[in-house]
Formats: structure tokens, sequence, C-alpha cells
């Protein structure tokens, strides 16, 4: 392979690795910007609950809030907490949030649901008839107890404090009122025990507190879904150090381009560093490459015999110093330039001083004398 060769094959090689990495690098850059998804989506559907109910209201207030950060939420009415639950499991339904009655679930029920906090607290009221404190589970076996209608949250919740104390459907009669109905059997005395959820300004639960014969059985909460971690950094140090002076979709976007452009700056301030290294190099390469073709032509030159080759030798010299002439170079490689064109200037003397007749470059036979045609391998490189 001649040098002319070599360095066309290394520029090919340069020009493929470059074909072949900026769509690499596309890819990559499209694949990092579709995983972190740069800006939250502009709409999200929330499950609420059954109309006029708590969690309407809330889904409200929440629509509110986010339409004034220019989001559109939209509130998709439901029986209530486990039709909810049961939607956020279904990645086809679209729902995104919804309200849930801590205790609905668990994380390994639903290991891809994750808690943003506790917007409210929701006491679960026990009233039992006669009885201040559940000591064994022969106090709730064979009694008559509501806890809240099919489908809903606080059956749900109910049927897995019940279980928990040992107690199935099959030990107590459990019964499907809603609370207001619940209340009129529980003062009627035609049901032991009433469970509901619901707030303190509950006209049932102040009713059913102010009754002599009905007393308030405690049971412990439990947090039953993992709280997610940026739920977790809210309450621990507040909003995000971004979203505290620029809007929420502008710090959104900065914060997921830090991350996108963080690891790409580490590749591209070594490529800004040494790139006019790279650059001077390739300039000086298209040098160096004429420079070893005239070392060539110089070291056939000094091989060659007298009245052979010369023709070819100069027809080569010729193309190669018109090459010289028409390469382009910027201003700071023109010295270097003239230094080649002057070295091919004097090849060419070289060539046009060989000798037309074999005797003249052959020693004598006595030895090299003084009026010899030697011709020394010299370079001018």
């Amino acid at each position: 392979m001649t040098v002319r060769e070599y360095f066309r094959t290394r520029e090919r090689t340069l020009l493929l690795a470059s074909i072949v990495l900026i769509p690499i690098a596309a890819a990559a850059i499209w694949w990092a910007l579709a995983v972190l998804r740069p800006l939250p989506p502009r709409m999200v559907v929330m499950a609420t609950g059954p109309p006029g109910g708590a969690y309407a209201e809330l889904g409200t207030r929440y629509r509110e809030i986010l339409a004034r950060e220019g989001f559109e939420l939209r509130l998709l009415p439901t029986a209530g907490a486990l039709e909810n639950l049961t939607r956020l499991r279904d990645p086809r339904s679209g729902v995104s949030v919804g309200f849930v009655q801590a205790g609905s679930t668990s994380a390994d029920e639903s290991p891809d649901l994750t808690s943003l906090g506790t917007i409210c607290y929701e006491p679960l009221w026990f009233f039992f008839r006669g009885i201040r404190e559940i000591r064994a589970q022969a106090d709730l076996r064979g009694k008559r107890i509501s806890i809240g209608p099919e489908g809903s949250g606080t059956r749900a919740l109910m049927l897995n404090i019940l279980a928990l104390n040992g107690i199935g459907e099959g030990d107590a009669e459990l019964l499907p009122f809603v609370p207001e109905r619940a209340k009129e059997k529980l003062l009627q005395g035609e049901i032991d025990a009433a469970a509901m959820v619901a707030s303190w300004e509950s006209p049932v639960v102040r009713q059913l507190l102010t009754d002599q014969n009905l007393n308030l059985i405690n049971f412990p909460r439990a947090v039953d879904l993992p709280l997610s971690e940026d739920a977790r950094h809210f309450y621990k140090s507040g909003p995000p150090f971004l979203q505290r002076y620029l809007p929420f979709l502008l710090a959104v976007l900065v914060e997921r381009l830090l991350i996108l452009l963080t690891p790409l700056v580490g590749v591209v301030y070594p490529l800004v560093r040494y790139l006019p290294m790279i650059y001077q190099g390739v300039m000086r390469r298209r040098i160096f490459r004429l420079y070893g073709e005239l070392k060539l032509l110089e070291i056939q030159l000094v091989k060659a015999r007298a009245g052979q080759d010369i023709d070819d030798l100069l027809s080569r010299l010729d193309h190669l110093e018109t090459r010289v002439n028409h390469l382009r170079l910027p201003v700071i490689f023109m010295p270097m330039l003239y230094s080649l064109r002057s070295h091919v200037q004097m090849a060419r003397q070289r060539l046009e001083k060989l000798p037309a007749g074999n005797e003249d470059r052959t020693p004598p036979a006595g030895g090299a004398g003084r009026g010899g045609g030697k011709v020394t391998d010299k370079s001018y490189l």
C-alpha cells in the first residue's frame, strides 16, 4: 500500500465513522427524550367518586388549581374508591390519578401504584352497641354489623380489618347499609354495630356520637401504599429549586434537559476542546500525504537507470505539482505549502539533471573518480 492509498483509507474510515456515529447519537438523544419525557402530559384523567360526594368536590378543586398552571384535568365519576383502584391498576383505562381510601390495597397487591400523600383524614368510625373494646373474636362473632354497600371503600376496608381479627363473612352478619340507613338501624337496636368512613362534620357521625348507648371502637391506622419519591422530596424539602422561581412547565423542562445534557457535556466538552487540534491534524495530513508521494518519487529517482522510467517520473511529478498548486489551505498553513512547492521544484531539478547515458551513472572500473556521475541518496524532507 502506497502512502497515498494509506491516507485515502484513513479518510474513508473517518468518513464512515462519522456516518455511523451521527445517526447513533441522534437516536440516543431521541431515546433519552422519549424515556425521560421532558414535559408532563398536558391532560390528565382523575377518577373521583359519585356526583355530590367528597371526592367529586376535591376533584373540582384540583381541576381549578391545575388549570392555572396550564393543565387540563378531566374528572371521571366513579362508584368510589374500589372502582378508582380498579381503573388505576388497568393501564388501558386512561386514568392516571385517583382517590383511594387507606386500607383499600397494599404494595404487594398494587406494585405499580404509589401514593402522592394524604390529602385529608377520613376516619373509619366503628360504632358498637354495648361494647367499649374488642378483646376477642367472640365479641364480633354472630353480630349484625353494617359495613357499607357492595363496591364501597368502607366495605373493603372493614372486610380487611375483620379478617385481621379472625372474623369472616360467615362468622357475622355483614349488612350493606349506607351510613344514613345504618344510623337508623343502629339507633333502633336492629343491628349491633355500624362502620362508616365520614368526616367529623357528617350529621350521621355527630348524631351517633351523642347516643349514650353507643360506643366508638378504635382501630390502628396504617399507610398501605409506598410514598412516591417526588412526593417524599416535596414533603421533606418543599418544591424543587427551579419550581420556586420558574413556571411549572418551564421548570420541569429545564430539569429534564439538565438530566439529559449532563452526560452529553462530558462527551461534547472533550470534543470541543480537542477540535482545533483535530482540525490542524487534518490540514497537516493533506500536506504530509503529498510529501509522502514526493518522497516515493525521490526514492525511485535515486534507483532509476539512465534513460529508463524518466518520462514516467516526470509525468508523475507534473501531476503532483498540479495537485500541490491547487491545494486549498487556511492562511496559517501557507508556509508549509510553499515549502512543499519548493521541494517539488528541487526534485524536478534533480530529475532534469539525470544523465541520459548509462555509463555516466556507473563508477569507473578502478573506483569512483572525481568526474564520476554518482547519484547520492539525499532527502529534501
